[in-house]
């Protein structure tokens, strides 16, 4: 994956992260110039982290760019947390395959969340570094 070509793209608040990157969400209207980038520099899944169900222009953007959507939503509701529990075999492995581009909205708080309870239920027994904090400093 070329993460530098991602990175020249100036999306808001871009970051790489564990073999894929991390940013503001790609569903924005303002992001549709960079789809076919990603998809030529090696970005396969798309991780949605927004809590407000499966976003279909996402899902249909991935689809129009042969990519996956995987939503995995980021919430303190006890509805989230059992998806979020469920899902965290699926997500870890996603994310250790890496070309994968995550984001909640901003790409800032639940990215963060999300990318730290990788490291610490999983990613650190591996030998991985903690992630780049973004949001929370």
């Amino acid at each position: 994956m070329n993460i530098n070509r991602i990175l020249a793209l100036n999306i808001p608040d871009i970051h790489p992260a564990y073999g894929g990157v991390r940013g503001k969400t790609m569903s924005s209207r303002s992001l549709g110039y960079a789809w076919p980038v990603i998809k030529d520099v090696g970005v396969h899944t798309i991780i949605d982290l927004r809590n407000d169900g499966m976003n279909q222009r996402m899902q249909n953007l991935c689809e129009e760019y042969g990519m996956e959507y995987f939503y995995y939503p980021v919430d303190n509701r006890t509805d989230v947390v059992e998806s979020m529990v469920s899902l965290f075999t699926e997500f870890c492995e996603r994310i250790d395959r890496g070309g994968f581009y995550i984001a909640c909205a901003m790409g800032l708080h639940r990215t963060d969340i999300a990318l730290s309870t990788y490291w610490v239920f999983y990613g650190a027994d591996k030998g991985k570094e903690p992630p780049t904090l973004k949001g929370y400093l």
